[in-house]
C-alpha cells in the first residue's frame, strides 16, 4: 500500500519554545516503528506551533500508538505527555487531538543496614517500560559522584508498569536483597507502577555476604569454549526481575565468573549465539529451559560449575 500521511493534528497544551517530540509505534505489525523522534514532522508557522498544530507525513496505513512528549524549556527534566491510538488508511487522518498532562516523578534510592555497602551502589540504573514504550520516552537516572543513599528522581514518567535494569558491575561483596515500592516488596516481579500523576518511591536494599560462581563452559567435544555468553537466571516468579540476572562472557580458557549473587534458586545457561535481550523473553526461553544447569545459591557461597554450550541454531 502506498504511504499515506496523518495530518493535521492538534494536541492540547503543546506550547512553549521547544517543539514536542512524536513517537509513532505500530501496534498491528502493518506499519512502521519509530523508536526516536518522528523524522517527518511539520509544524507550520510559529503561530501554528504555539497553537499545538502539527503534521506527520509519510505514514503507511495501519494501526498506531502515537505518543507526544513536550519538554519544559526552563527545566528539561520536566515533561508533559499524552497518548492516543490512531488508525491510518489510504486517506489523510485529520482532527487528531492529544491531551498532554504532566508526567509523574519517581524517586529511587539505595539503602542498607551496612552503610559501607552503599559505596558499591551502581552508578547507573535504567528505567524500562514493560509496555514497550519507545526508548526515547523512558529516561534513566545517573547516580555517579552522588550519595546513593539520597533520593534520585526520574522526571516526567508516563503512566504504566516499569522495571529497573543495571549492569551492577560495581557490586563486589554486596547483593540486592529486596526491591520495595512504598511499603510493598516487588522483589519477585520487579514491576514498578507509575500512576497518571504520582508514583510511590522505590528503595533497593543491599546486603552481604554475596555469593560467587566460578565456572567453566565446555563445548560438545569436551574442550573449553571461549567467547560464550553466560546468563544466570532466577527461577519462578523472580525471573520477571531483570535486576536478579547476572551475565558474563567466557575467556580463552572457557572460564567465567559471576560475582555479587543473591541467595536463591537459579539456572545457568551458556549460548554460542544469544540475540540481545532474548533471555528476558519467556517464549524464547521455552526452547532452552532443559539446557540450563540448576543451582541453589546460599549467602556467601563460593561455587564451581561446568556449563555445556547451547550451539547456535
Amino acid at each position: 500500500m502506498p504511504p499515506s500521511p496523518a495530518a493535521p493534528a492538534a494536541p492540547n497544551g503543546a506550547r512553549g519554545q521547544l517543539p514536542p517530540n512524536f513517537y509513532l509505534v505500530s501496534n498491528d505489525n502493518a506499519g512502521i516503528r519509530e523508536d526516536g523522534s518522528y523524522s517527518q514532522t511539520y509544524f507550520g508557522t510559529a503561530e501554528e506551533l504555539a497553537a499545538g498544530k502539527f503534521e506527520l507525513r509519510g505514514v503507511r496505513p495501519g494501526r498506531y500508538d502515537l505518543y507526544v512528549v513536550q519538554r519544559d524549556p526552563d527545566n528539561l527534566q520536566a515533561r508533559s505527555g499524552g497518548h492516543i491510538e490512531v488508525n491510518v488508511g489510504n486517506q489523510d487522518v485529520t482532527g487528531v487531538r492529544v491531551v498532554l498532562t504532566p508526567g509523574a516523578d519517581l524517586r529511587l534510592r539505595f539503602i542498607s543496614s551496612d552503610a559501607n555497602l552503599l559505596t558499591q551502589a551502581p552508578t547507573q540504573v535504567r528505567l524500562i517500560s514493560r509496555n514497550s514504550l519507545p526508548a526515547g520516552i523512558v529516561q534513566q537516572v545517573l547516580l555517579s559522584n552522588q550519595n546513593p543513599a539520597d533520593w534520585r528522581v526520574y522526571s516526567g514518567v508516563f503512566e504504566g508498569p516499569y522495571y529497573l535494569d543495571s549492569p551492577l558491575a560495581s557490586l563486589r561483596n554486596a547483593y540486592i536483597a529486596d526491591v520495595r515500592q512504598g511499603e510493598k516488596s516487588i522483589y519477585d516481579s520487579g514491576t514498578i507502577m507509575v500512576g497518571s500523576s504520582s508514583a510511590e518511591p522505590v528503595e533497593i536494599v543491599l546486603a552481604s555476604p554475596s555469593a560467587t560462581i566460578a565456572g567453566n563452559v565446555q563445548a560438545a567435544d569436551g574442550k573449553p569454549a571461549a567467547g560464550i555468553q553466560v546468563v544466570l537466571m532466577p527461577n519462578g516468579p523472580r525471573r520477571q526481575n531483570p535486576l536478579l540476572y547476572k551475565r558474563a562472557v567466557s575467556g580463552a580458557d572457557g572460564q567465567f565468573t559471576l560475582p555479587s549473587l543473591a541467595p536463591g534458586a537459579y539456572k545457568i545457561f551458556a549460548w554460542e549465539n544469544l540475540p540481545s535481550g532474548a533471555e528476558l523473553n519467556a517464549e524464547f526461553m521455552k526452547a532452552f529451559e532443559e539446557s540450563g544447569v540448576a543451582v541453589t545459591i546460599e549467602a556467601g557461597a563460593q561455587l564451581k560449575i561446568q556449563v555445556p554450550v547451547i550451539p547456535a541454531r
